[in-house]
């Protein structure tokens, strides 16, 4: 590496995204062979069948009707509250755990994860998700001075690998004081997979163990990018009324976006939802990632 003028943490990041490189190099192929001759399964979009982007019909009716002032003027740092309101209904239907929740807008999923890794864990520490991931965690993390670290995502028996989990978080409590976790599910990224709702009690009650045992505090990301692709609107929610009755102790930070579900890709367009036993963990979080999205806009 030549001359640097850049801070000791940024030098040499640089990066092309596979996904849209790929994506790339087949549009300029279809331009070459002609799009019937090339078939782009790239990106994580719906195209219709003259592979052109779509968008729900419903979403762009309301989305085009919005008065220009509403769409030009600022919006509250951490969102407006209705959109708040509206974003934790529609994340849990009707399987709404009756705990404390409170909501932080973000730009996208990615958004979500970016606050919760700077907010919940310390330079240096590691963060911990299956052995299947979207790539992008571990650019977040590698990004914030913080490392990824993965446990075997399925056991021998071809189930979800509990034991693995338990033990790599097991290994974290000794060395850190919060274990931030990322579960991607339902429809996890990329292998499709859905933690069931028994296993949901499995995950659980071995974080309240690990929660009494060391005293430590554990932090569940739960990354619901796919949640409107995983099956029947209200089943594919139901694991989400489990996040009652918690120690205060184990937080539960829902990442939800709309662009997948609502085909809104570029409008980056999500939000942070907390689910805790304990108020005060509740409007912690809200101040903290309100203030952290106020220097990001």
């Amino acid at each position: 590496m030549g001359f640097s003028i850049a801070a000791a943490h940024a030098r040499g990041k640089a990066a092309k995204d596979k996904i849209f490189a790929a994506s790339n190099a087949a549009n300029k192929a279809a331009g070459e062979h002609g799009k019937e001759n090339v078939i782009n399964a790239t990106v994580g979009a719906i195209l219709d069948e003259q592979g052109t982007l779509s968008c729900l019909p419903t979403v762009e009716k309301f989305y085009r009707a919005l008065p220009t002032n509403e769409l030009i003027q600022y919006a509250p740092i951490e969102g407006l509250p209705d959109y708040l309101e509206a974003v934790v209904d529609e994340a849990c239907g009707k399987s709404r755990p009756d705990a404390h929740m409170g909501a932080v807008a973000t730009a996208g999923g990615t958004g979500f994860l970016h606050h919760s890794i700077w907010n919940y864990s310390s330079q240096g520490d590691k963060i911990l998700t299956s052995d299947w991931y979207w790539g992008a965690y571990a650019s977040i993390c590698k990004d914030m001075l913080r490392e990824l670290v993965t446990y075997e995502m399925f056991d021998g028996g071809k189930k979800y690998n509990i034991a693995a989990m338990d033990k790599k978080m097991r290994e974290l409590c000794a060395v850190q004081d919060n274990v931030v976790v990322i579960i991607n599910t339902p429809a996890h990224n990329p292998v499709g997979y859905t933690v069931t709702n028994d296993e949901w009690d499995d995950i659980l009650k071995m974080m309240q163990a690990i929660i009494k045992e060391t005293g430590k505090n554990i932090i569940v990301l739960v990354d619901l990018a796919y949640l409107d692709y995983a099956g029947e609107r209200e089943q594919v929610r139901s694991f989400i009324k489990k996040f009652q009755n918690l120690p205060k102790e184990l937080l539960i930070i829902l990442g939800y976006s709309m662009s997948k579900g609502f085909t809104l890709y570029g409008q980056r367009t999500g939000a942070m939802i907390a689910v805790s036993s304990d108020a005060a963990v509740v409007e912690e979080f809200k101040g903290i990632n309100q203030f952290f999205t106020r220097y990001l806009v």
